[in-house]
């Protein structure tokens, strides 16, 4: 098996391995669907209540902030609604857009996340891939909690004087709902979901195979190669590095098919998706956050707001790199 090449496993195995672990990702994202819809997120959003108290900001943007932990976009939603109530720009609400970042992540993180790689790494791998990756969300939302508290603090008793309390729409009442209907629910959910990520895999592997067949991962590893070596990275690892700079959920089950195989180790497999991070993490922020944060808060802020998130995202992950290095 250790004469297996990256390129040839990919053309042979990939594709079956996506087939075996779409099934079980289904399963997972319903599970987590299912608690989202019997109210688990909710809970979830009341322990950031001592976050409120250490920025000391007002309750309808703690409600904004929250709300990205069940969906950023009804998180920005409201907080767009909140600003034009309260005819604010988006330099005005920029401390909340900073404390939104990591909520979000820590919301994208156990809806998707966790299931996925527990689906893809099995489950030891996958449980400390989750305990990385929420750690490193709940370590960015101390970092940027701080940030405002000493560094954006005038802005925040802005907010506080211009009032409190406008007329926000939430529709998460749960009350009286019986199991047929919380099963639907989270069955168009979960579906909603899957089908997104069933194409893009599908067609993220067929690219996999024609650029492995054309030999591009041999030539991108050899560019990669030099600074990757440093650290110990071997063909497998390399081909997970690049994989993930074009698509992480491909990366994910790429690395989980040559864990399965005993192709990568456990820290090898940890060690590949939080290095390749601090590689593509730039990439992803500029590519896929700038555009869509600008077209609602506005190019300026929408810059700054990515360039702070690049910054705390990557040292973090350089810490969980470490970690991984130097403790695994």
């Amino acid at each position: 098996m250790s004469q297996t090449s990256p390129t040839q496993y990919i053309v042979f195995k990939i594709p079956q391995f996506m087939a075996e672990v779409l099934a079980l990702m289904f399963f997972m994202l319903l599970l987590v669907n299912v608690l989202t819809e019997v109210g688990l997120f909710d809970k979830l959003t009341r322990a950031l209540a001592p976050i409120s108290r250490i920025v000391k900001i007002p309750e309808e943007y703690v409600l904004c902030i929250s709300l990205c932990l069940v969906t950023p976009s009804l998180g920005y939603a409201t907080l767009l609604k909140v600003m034009e109530d309260r005819s604010l720009k988006s330099e005005d609400v920029f401390p909340i857009l900073i404390l939104s970042s990591p909520v979000t992540q820590l919301c994208d993180t156990l809806r998707f996340g966790v299931p996925i790689a527990l689906s893809v790494l099995g489950p030891l791998a996958g449980i400390l891939y989750a305990t990385f990756s929420i750690s490193r969300a709940l370590a960015r939302l101390l970092i940027h909690s701080l940030y405002v508290k000493f560094r954006l603090a005038e802005r925040i008793r802005n907010l506080r004087r211009v009032g409190t309390r406008p007329e926000v729409d939430r529709k998460l009442d749960r009350n009286n709902r019986s199991l047929r209907m919380v099963l639907l629910s989270s069955l168009r959910r979960t579906w909603k979901i899957f089908r997104r990520i069933a194409l893009r895999l599908a067609i993220v592997t067929a690219i996999l195979v024609v650029l492995a067949i054309l030999n591009a991962f041999q030539y991108l590893g050899q560019f990669l190669k030099p600074v990757l070596e440093i650290l110990g990275f071997n063909q497998y690892m390399i081909t997970v590095v690049v994989v993930q700079l074009m698509n992480f959920i491909a990366a994910l089950y790429t690395a989980g098919a040559f864990y399965s195989q005993g192709l990568m180790t456990l820290k090898q497999v940890l060690l590949t998706i939080y290095a390749g991070q601090l590689i593509t993490m730039p990439i992803m922020y500029f590519r896929q956050f700038l555009p869509y944060r600008a077209s609602l808060f506005g190019f300026k802020v929408a810059l700054r707001w990515v360039m702070f998130d690049t910054l705390t995202s990557f040292l973090t992950t350089l810490v969980i790199v470490l970690i991984i290095l130097y403790i695994l």
